[in-house]
């Protein structure tokens, strides 16, 4: 073609259209844009450089359209309809010359050429041809393109530059300047303003670079988008700051990528996105076929639309931003599935708490338990209350009550005994076996009551909710009487005739009480082995979770009995077994009996049976004991356990404090066995602890810890003099008494000696010793000073003999050098008589030490 030369700019609003020519050739398309390129969706501070980088290429193979390449047989030598882009022509073979290009105008002296070949590509001839073509009427409109103006326009507000040149305008074409762009594109730019921004390249090729000067109806392209981030700490009281498209903090896939995205009144601010649970990767996307690589940390603008890959997995992602609180999305992988795993069915005493927490499991849709998600717990009941379970992440509002949805003010708080208190709804967050579980009070009425749950948006099926018995009673709870089996004899073989049965009733109606089913029996035995035992007239076996052992739990079936079975091998005498039955924290019933096996007496035969319409059984009442672990400085373990007839019982509510200011307590309220934190201040002074329970069959208990300083420091020397100098040992010891872990900065002090030095335990450190004794001190803040007496340095002398001859000294003199045995190193003596061992310590010239420290031990 024609050298062409582009010279207006055009500007849409605040875009700029830069047009800039590459120096390569193509075909009927022009270019077409390659797939390797950099510099997409990445994000940068105002005013920092971006670098992007593109490639461009041919559409169609060169060898396709041979007279466009200037390395070709032929440049321009075809007359109309010989010339053939597809296909396969036939050749002709012949001379074949041309005087110059078809296609020659001034200035495109490069296609100035006389060719020549001996195959030439014909579609209508065979044969032998000769022909000469020297002017352009040989060849078609349509035929007589060469593609050497091609170029892209580039739209952008970000200031690009190539190289150290700005790109503000049109660089000159392919055959005239070295300004050209080559195949690979690099192009620098920056931007002062937050935001997000694309950078649109276009192929621009001049229409008259195309057949029959006409230019495709779409052009070839490629889009880079650049986010500009603001400064600073971003928004630090933005309420629409988090996750978008969660419900409740969570959202279920559909098997497929997330496009997991923030919302924020700062539209272009820094947001960091992590991976803290499940093995799902990050990516930025933008259109279809635009993203970055995944990660499992990525740092990106507010603006991008972030994606997660869930790799078969539930995950958990938080997202932060400098200057807000972070937030963390749960991404179930497939849907929820909800099970009822406890607590159902129950029969209780209306407006009073049942004795089973309601608990459920939640899956996702790879069967994997899902921890975090919140449950939500509901029922229609007058009157029914929520009882957190201790233990349990409850959510609340900025009052510290339960809530029934989760909005703005609402956090999650771990639940104690006493807070929150109970309320008509609950969220509970699943743990980390995937369960959520609350107690629930009744409601005032006695009819079937129901709690319905909802996890991840699905509610749980079969059962699909948890259903519930309500009776009035004005009496106690259970009661737990033997019904038969007690007083019984072992056989030879070990085995008694006759299952050990027992009987739950219910609190009072009236003057009547109800069987109670479903109550949890717990037998225990120290010598025998027990099995579960089925029992009632209806056929029913009872469900024991334990087949055989010294302890089988069973439930009572619907005549309210539970029953095991007892054998002794070897038969091993007297024995006993206890059943018992209790209520979880808050306590709100116990009871317990005992069966006597090869004894005297009994706990109650058949005459027990009557219990179940007198006064309630006596019990041995139960205490509670404090243990402290072995100190180590100022923290310690705090241990409350229940005891009751030397066995020891969990489940007993207990109430911890301490009394002396400054002191802290990690749990102050639990259930038995209770395990807390005791932190103590760096002061001396006794700290009494006070273990309390509402239970009345349990007595408390108190103990008192006495600190004194928080640590002590002693010294010690060492070995012996070397060189004027003694190794002395440095030990720090907490208030328990035992080496400290944590480096202590201690001064030493006296007889010539001022430094410090952090000591850990023990710190060996060489002292040079003085001239004369002195005392060695070391202290440090909040520890009693420990001190030691360092001896004076031994000094040498240069002796002359009587012949006045100087002795020539090999080392130090007067320094100890070496030990030495005076005497015979084998001794005999007398048994119970002393002997005399000698040793003598000499310097390096040989003479005697004196001062020096020398230990002697018995090895055999």
């Amino acid at each position: 073609m024609k050298t062409k030369l582009f010279t207006k700019n055009t500007y849409l609003g605040l875009l700029m259209a830069l047009v800039l020519v590459l120096g390569v050739q193509g075909t009927a398309d022009a270019l077409t844009f390659g797939t390797s390129r950099s510099g997409d969706l990445v994000t940068v501070s105002p005013n920092q450089p971006f670098t992007i980088t593109f490639s461009v290429n041919l559409k169609l193979p060169v060898a396709e359209n041979p007279s466009t390449s200037e390395g070709s047989a032929t440049d321009i030598a075809y007359a109309s309809g010989d010339r053939t882009r597809a296909g396969n022509p036939n050749p002709i073979t012949g001379d074949f010359s041309v005087t110059a290009d078809a296609d020659y105008a001034a200035g495109d002296t490069h296609y100035y050429t006389v060719k020549t070949t001996t195959t030439v590509r014909n579609t209508a001839n065979t044969g032998d041809v000769t022909r000469t073509l020297s002017t352009r009427n040989w060849l078609t409109e349509s035929e007589a393109y060469d593609y050497n103006d091609e170029s892209v326009s580039i739209t952008s507000t970000p200031t690009l530059m190539k190289g150290t040149t700005a790109v503000t305008g049109l660089v000159e074409r392919h055959e005239e300047s070295d300004r050209r762009l080559s195949g690979s594109v690099t192009l620098t730019g920056s931007h002062a303003t937050p935001g997000a921004y694309d950078i649109t390249i276009t192929d621009n090729t001049e229409a008259d670079d195309f057949p029959d000067d006409t230019a495709p109806s779409t052009r070839a392209s490629i889009t880079f988008t650049i986010f500009v981030v603001e400064g600073g700490d971003g928004t630090t009281d933005d309420d629409e700051w988090g996750f978008t498209g969660l419900t409740n903090g969570y959202r279920s896939s559909i098997y497929a990528d997330l496009p997991i995205t923030t919302a924020s009144t700062s539209a272009n601010i820094r947001v960091k996105y992590e991976v803290v649970e499940g093995s799902g990767r990050l990516y930025v996307q933008r259109g279809n076929n635009r993203k970055t690589s995944s990660a499992r940390m990525i740092s990106t603008s507010s603006a991008a639309v972030v994606y997660l890959d869930e790799s078969s997995s539930t995950n958990k992602v938080r997202a932060v931003i400098a200057g807000a609180p972070a937030e963390t999305g749960l991404f179930i992988y497939g849907e929820p599935n909800v099970e009822i795993t406890g607590g159902n069915p129950q029969t209780g005493i209306v407006s009073q708490r049942l004795e089973d927490a309601l608990v459920v499991r939640v899956r996702d849709g790879r069967n994997r338990t899902i921890s975090g998600l919140p449950v939500d717990f509901d029922t229609a009941a007058s009157g029914a209350l929520f009882i957190p379970v201790p233990g349990t992440t409850v959510y609340v509002n900025a009052s510290g009550v339960l809530v029934d949805a989760i909005a703005v003010d609402t956090v999650p708080k771990i639940a104690t005994s006493t807070s929150p208190s109970p309320f008509a709804d609950i969220i509970v967050q699943t743990d980390s076996r995937g369960e959520a579980k609350t107690y629930f009070q009744l409601g005032g009425t006695s009819v079937p009551q129901t709690v319905m749950v909802l996890a991840g948006g699905y509610r749980p099926v079969d059962p699909g909710r948890f259903s519930f018995d309500a009776i009035t009673s004005t009496g106690r709870g259970p009661i737990l009487s033997i019904l038969s089996g007690d007083g019984q004899r072992t056989d030879a073989d070990g085995e008694i005739e006759n299952p050990l049965v027992v009987e739950v009733r219910q609190g009072r109606v009236g003057e009547i009480k109800a069987l109670k089913p479903g109550e949890k029996v717990t037998f225990d035995t120290d010598k025998g082995t027990l099995a579960g035992h089925g029992v009632g007239s209806d056929g029913t076996v009872d469900r024991t979770t334990s087949i055989t052992g010294r302890r089988v739990y069973g439930l009572t079936d619907a005549n309210g009995q539970a029953a095991v079975t007892y054998y002794q091998v070897p038969n091993s005498g007297r024995d006993t077994v206890t059943a018992r039955i209790e209520g979880s924290d808050p306590i709100v019933y116990k009871d317990e009996v005992t069966f006597n096996i090869n004894g005297s007496g009994g706990g109650g035969g058949d005459d027990s049976r009557d219990r179940a319409n007198d006064d309630p059984p006596v019990t041995t009442r139960g205490s509670l004991s404090i243990s402290v672990s072995p100190d180590t400085g100022n923290t310690r373990t705090v241990r409350v356990t229940a005891q009751r007839g030397g066995t020891t019982v969990p489940g007993i509510g207990v109430r911890l404090n301490i009394d002396n200011n400054g002191a802290t307590l990690s749990v102050n309220s639990d259930v038995t066995p209770l395990e807390s934190r005791l932190t103590l201040p760096g002061t001396a002074g006794d700290f009494r602890l006070t273990a309390t329970t509402t239970h009345p069959d349990y007595t408390g208990d108190t103990e008192t810890i006495t600190v004194t300083l928080p640590g002590t420091l002693s010294l010690a020397l060492i070995g012996d003099q070397v060189n004027g100098q003694q190794t002395v040992q440095v030990t720090a010891r907490n208030a328990a008494r035992t080496l400290e872990t944590t480096a202590v900065t201690v001064t030493l002090s006296g007889a010539g000696i001022s430094r410090t030095v952090n000591v850990t335990g023990t710190q060996n450190i060489p002292i040079p010793l003085p001239t004369t004794s002195g005392t060695l001190t070391a202290s440090a803040t909040g520890y009693n000073p420990g001190s030691i007496t360092l001896p004076a340095r031994a000094v040498g002398t240069t002796t002359t003999t009587t012949t006045t001859t100087t002795t020539t000294q090999t080392g130090t003199a007067g320094m100890a050098d070496s030990i030495e045995i005076d005497g015979a190193r084998t001794l005999e003596g007398t048994a119970n008589r002393a002997l005399r061992l000698r040793a003598r310590v000499v310097d390096a010239n040989d003479r005697g030490v004196s001062g020096v420290r020398v230990t002697f031990r018995v090895l055999a």
